[in-house]
């Protein structure tokens, strides 16, 4: 099908009937490909798709979860690439010692009871 006049006015139509289903059930209710159906809504009726997304909203309880996080972020971005660089070097070290030792990387340690 193609974005012919009775196609557009049928969308037309059904969009003004039931504005929050979906355009895949448009689609399937009408016989109508989802890109023509896409197209008659962007092109013909001017209207333009979009999905509902739910969020949350912020209570005054929220805050000090909000302000913990903020400065977990703060932390975060403090944190030196020299430091990060010998982290991962230390682990890559580790994980070495551990391939050499056949799984048995704390074996060097000894346990105390």
């Amino acid at each position: 099908m193609s974005r012919k006049a009775e196609n557009v006015a049928l969308v037309c139509d059904s969009v003004a009937e039931f504005p929050e289903t979906s355009i895949q059930r448009h689609c399937s209710q009408l016989h109508i490909s989802t890109r023509s159906l896409r197209r008659i809504l962007k092109i013909d009726l001017k209207i333009f798709p979009y999905k509902i997304q739910l969020v949350q909203k912020l209570l005054p309880e929220d805050f000090d979860l909000r302000i913990e996080y903020k400065n977990i972020r703060h932390n975060i971005e403090e944190i030196q690439p020299q430091m990060l660089q010998d982290v991962m070097k230390n682990a890559l070290k580790r994980a070495e010692s551990f391939i050499a030792n056949r799984g048995h990387h704390l074996a060097n340690i000894m346990f105390q009871s």
